[in-house]
């Protein structure tokens, strides 16, 4: 489902994708990859390969989003909520757009959350709200025009 999704959306024709993996002190193929990633991970990166998909990984969170390698992918797929989204929320805190793929409707959000805390008082600072207001603007676009140029294809004859 991401990839179809990442193409629509990101504006990529071919997309490359990485895990972000669940055992933070392990190196990618070493001997101490677990149960978890040796029978599901690998296996699934190995099959999106096979089907065209650029993906790579399991990588280790801590280098992976402390020492910048996640700017070098398209998209991160995190096997948690909290493994991807509090590295995350430390890194892009105050511009940071979450941003829900696999649905019929464009989703984004802040991703500092609703603030209800700071509803009211003129204390929030907008920037998040904004991108995630300006993201979800290009997303729409991006769909539009995919879907406009799957309808000009020419059907393949039977």
């Amino acid at each position: 489902m991401m990839n179809p999704q990442a193409i629509q959306t990101l504006e990529v024709g071919r997309t490359e994708y990485t895990d972000s993996k669940s055992i933070v002190h392990t190196v990618k193929h070493s001997l101490w990859l677990s149960d978890e990633e040796q029978q599901i991970i690998l296996p699934a990166v190995k099959q999106a390969n096979e089907e065209g998909i650029a993906a790579f990984g399991p990588y280790s969170p801590d280098g992976y989003f402390g020492l910048g390698n996640f700017h070098r992918f398209d998209a991160t797929l995190a096997m948690y909520h909290d493994q991807g989204l509090a590295p995350f929320k430390a890194l892009a805190f105050e511009q940071g757009v979450n941003f829900t793929a696999g649905l019929p409707i464009v989703r984004t959000s802040p991703d500092h959350g609703t603030a209800y805390d700071m509803a009211g008082r003129d204390e929030a600072d907008p920037h998040s709200m904004m991108s995630s207001i300006f993201t979800a603007i290009d997303i729409f676009k991006s769909r539009q025009a995919y879907d406009a140029l799957q309808a000009g294809k020419m059907n393949k004859e039977k």
